[in-house]
């Protein structure tokens, strides 16, 4: 929190509220998101088996909104949050059709001074 990733997030919507449009900021790190165990019971339901976290407040956001998702690259991957995030959200599958959405992922040197 803090770091240059959410420095660039908070560009985008302050430059929608300006336009009119409704901006929530939901940070992952404050929910708690179990690990999807591929039960695969989320396969023809849509719902998934796991009430934590994400069935019972972030997927009726999902579904309600547009979204950007923004992480800092760790090990040159995404954020563990956003993972579990990615992992879980399997369940609404073909649910986001005609939803805009746009990946913001920032990287940074490791500390060496080769290019």
């Amino acid at each position: 929190m803090g770091g240059n990733t959410e420095l660039l997030l908070d560009i985008a919507p302050d430059e929608l509220r300006r336009l009119g449009v409704s901006v929530e900021k939901v940070r992952l790190s404050m929910h708690e998101i179990k690990p999807c165990t591929e039960c695969r019971y989320c396969v023809g339901r849509g719902s998934c088996r796991i009430d934590y976290g994400m069935s019972s407040v972030l997927i009726p956001k999902l579904l309600s909104a547009d979204i950007v998702v923004a992480s800092p690259l760790y090990f040159n991957n995404v954020s563990s949050y956003v993972k579990l995030f990615m992992d879980r959200a399997c369940c609404i599958r073909g649910k986001l059709r005609n939803k805009v959405g746009e990946a913001l992922w920032l990287g940074g040197a490791t500390g060496s001074s080769q290019p």
